[in-house]
This record gives structure tokens, C-alpha cells and sequence, in this order.
């Protein structure tokens, strides 16, 4: 989908969510930061927070522990560890 973003969120219970998503917010140690379409590669650790999706059917949200984040191409792979 043009001007979304491919988003795969995978916890130890199972996949959390599988879309499409406008944007993503999620808590490094450095702080909150979004992903939007377009955005660069980056491979981030996550932190104690909230996950935050903006789905084409609304918010979806998630506490976080902790976890990794990659974004290439449009993609976003997210693992929950904890």
C-alpha cells in the first residue's frame, strides 16, 4: 500500500498484529521516537513503554518491555522480548 507501512509485531504468545499501519511510536532508552513511510533503516532496542500503531482501523496499543525494532524499505519487523 502506498504511504503505509508493513508492520509485523511478534510476541512469545504469537503475532500480535500483521498490516498495515500509517505510523508507529515506540520507546528506545533514548527516548519516544515514530516511524512514518519513507523512513530510513534503523535498528533500535525497545524499552519499558507503550507501542503505539495507527492502523486504518484506529489506534492499536501495546505495553513494551522490551524488545528490537527494524525498519527497512517500508517494513517494520518488531519482536517483543519480554
Amino acid at each position: 500500500m502506498k504511504g503505509t507501512l508493513l508492520v509485523s509485531v511478534r510476541a512469545k504468545d504469537g503475532i500480535w498484529y500483521e498490516g498495515a499501519a500509517e505510523w508507529v511510536r515506540a520507546v528506545s532508552p533514548e527516548g519516544s521516537f515514530e516511524v512514518w513511510p519513507g523512513h530510513a533503516p534503523l535498528l533500535a532496542s525497545l524499552t519499558q513503554g507503550m507501542l503505539t500503531l495507527q492502523t486504518p482501523s484506529g489506534l492499536k496499543e501495546r505495553s513494551v518491555t522490551q524488545g528490537f525494532l527494524r525498519v527497512e524499505n517500508d517494513q517494520l519487523l518488531i519482536l517483543l522480548t519480554a
